[in-house]
């Protein structure tokens, strides 16, 4: 199943009539460094299951 032109374009549609076109690059750029900070988070920690892989190896 993929998305398709006009599904993007009703999407965006919804979004500019709910949140207004003023605010919705504001948005936008809060989500991205939402992202990139979970991103940068991960990659500082491995998860639990890494280091007993890790452990047990050793």
């Amino acid at each position: 199943m993929s998305v398709g032109f006009w599904q993007i374009l009703l999407i965006v549609g919804v979004a500019i009539l709910l949140f207004g076109a003023g605010r919705l690059p504001k948005i936008m750029a809060e989500l991205g460094q939402g992202m990139k900070a979970l991103k940068r988070n991960l990659e500082d920690n491995p998860s639990s299951d890494d280091t007993k892989n890790k452990k047990s190896k050793k």
